[in-house]
């Protein structure tokens, strides 16, 4: 599976979820950022929830890839040293993970973290 493929999978699979929860804009960032986001516009920023494809894995014959804002991490499995990646081999384990994230994304209160961690770097230099 290559970049382009997994951009298409995540946009036809995950959009639908993240416009109900008013990420409403969907990107695709080729090249040295290499993701797909899902966009929020807050006040004066964009909240950008990247899925981060990772070009070189530890695995051969396995894709990575992660989900975030800057340091915010959607976690696949803390008990795993690289737990902030998510693996697949082939599109039929892409497809289970699919369903696999909003049940993360509400276990581990991410859109709120996000959007929290959102507010203080976007207003670090604002007297509130």
């Amino acid at each position: 599976m290559n970049n382009s493929d997994f951009f298409d999978l995540v946009k036809h699979n995950m959009k639908d979820y993240f416009i109900s929860k008013g990420y409403s804009k969907c990107k695709t960032y080729k090249g040295k950022r290499n993701a797909i986001c899902f966009e929020k516009d807050v006040d004066f920023y964009t909240i950008y929830i990247e899925f981060h494809w990772q070009t070189f894995t530890d695995t051969p014959d396995t894709y990575d890839f992660s989900i975030n804002f800057i340091t915010t991490f959607l976690l696949f499995d803390e008990t795993k040293p690289r737990w902030q990646l998510w693996s697949f081999k082939n599109e039929e384990e892409l497809l289970n993970l699919f369903k696999l994230i909003p049940q993360k994304i509400e276990e581990q209160d991410f859109f709120k973290k996000v959007e929290e961690n959102a507010f203080a770097y976007f207003h670090r230099d604002k007297k509130i």
